[in-house]
């Protein structure tokens, strides 16, 4: 009996190690995600779409992996290359790549922006469109994708689409899963700068860039992210990515570097990398010694590890969805450079802010370079207003971002680091002096306390609390204007009127019959009072006549949110005069409701919003000769230059900022500021 008793005993033990290390293979399984997407369509570099359909497909297959493949409205309108399509195996997901065409806007009934190259911003994406158009664009190649393959799909991408855009098809259609681009400051002229750092997450409805930080807030649609990055060097040059590595001098072992980063779960819930190539370069970019064959032949090989997941966008999309319910959890990046040097990098994803923590092991200097906050009232340029312009700029409200403005960065000053610890969604980064900094989803905190930045401390989109610790929250709540602000000023009419010749005489009379009311109400005292009441009533009528002229006068122009957060930078900027161009633009085109208040010139507001001192001037912005620009230019004894950019109309520098000896610090869609280098 108690034989039978022990082995009972022994065989419960055994079966519980079993059970236990199942699950933990499970985890490691379930929990480390590889998505493999190819989007396609037709370019210049096509040659025939459904062989290199079939050659791509080819690798795939033979590596028996599930994958997505995204098609544009040209590839759906080819009945070869659907051909092919319908023959893939079940475990290849097909869906829609939006991008814009001329077919596809011939097909919609619209005017297709022609730019005069057909991967120019304003042409490709459904943000250069007015609403109205979006809506026939996508109607128009999800009914062609629904005539093709008898459903409608649930995973979309581009590299680029906007949340207006993306809120109408989950809306109408329930897709689960969008791919766009890793954050990249510059890359074939998109910017895409501020998101979770190469790693999904739910998107706002008011900006696909913004993780949601409440479930209200959220588009309940996965946004996977197209090459990702290099946590370090990526983020001074967007080469370093899973797309264009060998740009920049860099082996296959680079690349299994960044999918084992990304794919691998460490302290986190899970790991996610997003792998494939586009498909519309000739067939024999797919060979089987292609760098595509290598790349998917090491996705095997880690599959047959049994480490790795492998699946297509609509699978991952549902585990997603059924794990986090909620919001998008933590996603913390942590690496060595993957090139060599002595250096890391830290990034902390959360649904409020990212950051991004920069240690030289030579120096032993700590840095903050990058920190923005998620406002999900923030909303998007391109929301409801096209994007006009032949580039790309999203640029989400970042307190520190080194990448724009080399001088932005924080030194902690602390030291070498002893330890790097996460535990669930918590970070604490540990210094040899007895120091530590802890990052939570909401906050994060300095201990004992710690100098804190003039552009911190003065910065509406943190909120700093001082004691023992130092701990900063973000103010998520900061800019809850999406729609933005609302000015009164004069209308153009009203401003020539005032400088017309007769106008000023008309001035200095006013003043000089005050002059002589004072002179007589001296030479005379007798009088005075007689005088003092009459000097009142003159000066208290002019006002009041003033008043009446100038609302009478005046109209409601607008501001948006964009430009406010660009003047909320400047704000924070060192003292110094900013130079605005002196140009009015009666005749100009605008699609808000009101007239951008640029238009009328009276740039009152820069210096209202942006708290520094501005100068007008048209004569640097108007030169012909650069000689002339520099004379004009250092005439004006100023430490910035502000330009303004709405759709159909942009300031810009007359020549090369080399000429002016001027750097970029800050470009987002509706403004740029530049600071004279010293």
């Amino acid at each position: 009996m108690r034989y039978l008793k022990s082995r009972q005993f022994f065989l419960a033990l055994l079966v519980g190690f079993l059970f236990l290390s199942s699950v933990r293979w499970a985890k490691a399984v379930n929990s480390q995600f590889i998505t493999i997407v190819n989007p396609v369509r037709v370019s210049r570099y096509t040659v025939d779409s459904a062989e290199s359909i079939q050659a791509q497909y080819k690798i795939v297959k033979q590596n028996k992996l599930p994958a997505s493949w995204l098609f544009t409205f040209d590839v759906l309108n080819n009945p070869k290359a659907i051909g092919v399509v319908k023959r893939m195996d079940q475990q290849q997901e097909k869906g829609i790549f939006l991008e814009v065409t001329p077919q596809l806007a011939q097909a919609s009934e619209i005017v297709y922006n022609n730019s005069g190259f057909w991967h120019f911003a304003n042409s490709v994406f459904l943000s250069g469109y007015v609403p109205a158009d979006r809506i026939k664009l996508i109607d128009t190649v999800f009914e062609k994708f629904k005539s093709d393959f008898g459903y409608y799909p649930t995973s979309v991408g581009g590299w680029w689409v906007d949340a207006y855009s993306l809120s109408y098809i989950k809306e109408k259609y329930g897709i689960t899963a969008h791919l766009g681009l890793a954050d990249q400051l510059s890359t074939d002229g998109y910017e895409v700068w501020g998101e979770y750092w190469s790693s999904p997450f739910y998107p706002s409805k008011n900006h696909t860039g913004i993780p949601a930080g409440t479930v209200d807030a959220k588009l309940d649609i996965v946004e996977l992210e197209w090459a990702p990055r290099d946590p370090l060097n990526g983020y001074k040059d967007s080469k370093y990515s899973t797309q264009d590595y060998t740009l920049m001098s860099q082996d296959f072992n680079y690349f299994e570097k960044l999918v084992r980063l990304f794919a691998g779960q460490h302290n986190n819930q899970f790991g996610q990398i997003t792998l494939g190539l586009e498909g519309d370069f000739p067939a024999n970019s797919y060979t089987e010694n292609s760098e595509f064959a290598r790349q998917m032949g090491l996705v095997r090989k880690l599959a047959n590890e049994g480490d790795y997941t492998v699946t297509n966008m609509k699978d991952f999309s549902s585990w997603y969805r059924k794990q986090f319910p909620g919001v998008s959890p933590v996603q913390v990046i942590e690496t060595n450079d993957l090139i060599g040097t002595n250096s890391k990098l830290i990034w902390y994803n959360s649904p409020n802010y990212r950051v991004g923590i920069r240690y030289t092991a030579f120096s032993q200097k700590t840095e903050i370079v990058d920190l923005r906050i998620y406002q999900s009232d923030f909303r998007e340029p391109y929301f409801l207003l096209p994007n006009t312009d032949k580039d790309l700029t999203i640029y989400i409200p970042s307190v520190i971002d080194q990448s724009t403005d080399p001088k932005n960065v924080w030194d902690l000053k602390w030291g070498d680091i002893k330890e790097i610890k996460q535990e669930n969604e918590r970070l604490a980064i540990s210094f040899t002096n007895d120091r530590k900094v802890e990052f939570f989803p909401d906050k994060f905190s300095f201990s004992p306390n710690i100098d804190v930045p003039t552009y911190l401390t003065k910065n509406s989109l943190v909120k700093i609390q001082r004691s023992d610790d130092v701990v900063i929250q973000p103010n998520t709540s900061a800019m809850t204007f999406p729609k933005g602000e609302v000015v009164l000023a004069l209308t153009p009419e009203a401003w020539h009127f005032l400088k017309q010749r007769k106008v000023g005489l008309a001035l200095l009379l006013w003043g000089g019959v005050l002059m002589v009311l004072v002179f007589l109400g001296i030479r005379f005292p007798r009088i005075r009072p007689i005088l003092l009441i009459v000097a009142v009533a003159v000066i208290a009528g002019s006002f009041a006549y003033g008043d009446r002229w100038y609302k009478k006068h005046s109209q409601d122009y607008w501001i948006s949110q964009n430009e406010i957060y660009a003047l909320h930078k400047l704000a924070l900027l060192p003292p110094g005069k900013v130079l605005v161009y002196d140009h009015e633009c009666l005749q100009c085109v605008y699609l808000s409701s009101l007239k951008p208040v640029v238009f009328s010139n009276n740039r009152s507001y820069v210096e209202k919003w942006g708290k520094h001192p501005v100068v007008y001037n048209s004569s640097v912005f108007e030169a012909k000769d650069v000689k002339v620009a520099k004379q004009e230019f250092s005439k004006q004894n100023v430490k910035y230059v502000y330009l303004v950019k709405y759709p159909y109309y942009s300031e810009q520098l007359p020549f090369s900022p080399g000429d002016l000896n001027v750097e970029n610090i800050y470009d987002d869609a509706n403004a740029e500021i530049w600071r004279v280098k010293k």
